[in-house]
């Protein structure tokens, strides 16, 4: 597997577990480190993994005000856990990651979409990224 394709998979079980665990109690962040060493030993992908984390958690609220803008017809609230820190993963790379074409974040999303969700899930994923690549806002970009 590629380094990438394994960081984004490892950034999505880790957003997933904050969702869950964090109705629950708070996410240590010695927490999420252990949890990227129980993964990979691989510095880079954790590395990679770690920058989608906090890329996702500091840009949440406008990542999210614009995945409920798209699915017209989805209560954001309803939306399945997965499918939601997909959607915020690959937006995230779409609207700050400028060394990542836009297809490949499309591609991989969908991929993990195919691997982790329900069997309309890509489709799901593949429809909402469609609509905010060709038209994403203008916006600072800081991956890397």
């Amino acid at each position: 597997m590629r380094k990438r394709t394994l960081a984004r998979e490892i950034a999505l079980q880790a957003l997933y577990q904050l969702e869950i665990k964090s109705k629950i109690a708070p996410v240590a962040p010695e927490d999420l480190e252990s949890f990227f060493h129980t993964q990979t030993k691989n510095q880079p992908v954790i590395e990679f993994a770690r920058l989608l984390l906090q890329g996702v958690s500091q840009n949440q609220n406008k990542i999210d005000s614009l995945i409920q803008e798209t699915a017209h017809n989805w209560e954001f609230s309803r939306l399945a856990i997965l499918d939601k820190n997909i959607l915020r993963l690959a937006i995230y790379e779409l609207l700050f990651c400028d060394d990542i074409p836009p297809a490949v974040s499309i591609n991989e999303a969908v991929d993990l979409a195919k691997k982790y969700g329900s069997a309309e899930s890509g489709a799901f994923v593949n429809g909402i990224l469609d609509k905010i690549a060709p038209n994403k806002p203008e916006t600072p970009k800081t991956g890397k």
